[in-house]
């Protein structure tokens, strides 16, 4: 992974550059007098988001919190705080799925954006398309 620095014309700072994606980084969080953890959280899981064609401002991911913990190094019990955390902060909207399947995660662009119930139903359509036609493809 190779790391840069750059300005956007999204309002964000281009913080990490991955093989296959840009992940950009909104002002706003970057100002939020959160603590620095909280924040981690949030741009590990923006490192893990698609993109909606249906909603370009939102970013969703369902990686599993096992996944998250092991890359940053702390428990699972202890990521599910920081996600809890980020939800109150209304940084993140959280859309379970049950029956084992892992939930999905909304990252807000702007503090305290609202998801109508409409478009978390088409974010769980979304996500599991994208898993059959992952599965479909091994």
């Amino acid at each position: 992974m190779q790391e840069r620095e750059g300005m956007n014309s999204k309002g964000g700072i281009l913080l990490l550059n991955t093989s296959d994606r840009d992940v950009h980084i909104p002002f706003d969080l970057i100002r939020d007098p959160m603590p620095e953890r909280f924040r981690f959280m949030w741009i590990m899981l923006k490192s893990f988001c698609h993109i909606n064609p249906a909603a370009k401002n939102y970013s969703f991911t369902w990686v599993s919190m096992e996944k998250v913990a092991k890359c940053i190094g702390i428990s699972v019990v202890t990521a599910f705080g920081r996600i809890k955390a980020l939800r109150e902060m209304a940084w993140l909207t959280t859309i379970r799925r049950g029956l084992g399947k892992t939930n999905i995660y909304i990252l807000h662009a702007k503090k305290g954006e609202r998801i109508p119930v409409a478009k978390k139903r088409e974010y769980k359509r979304a996500a599991d398309e994208r898993i059959m036609d992952y599965f479909n493809r091994q």
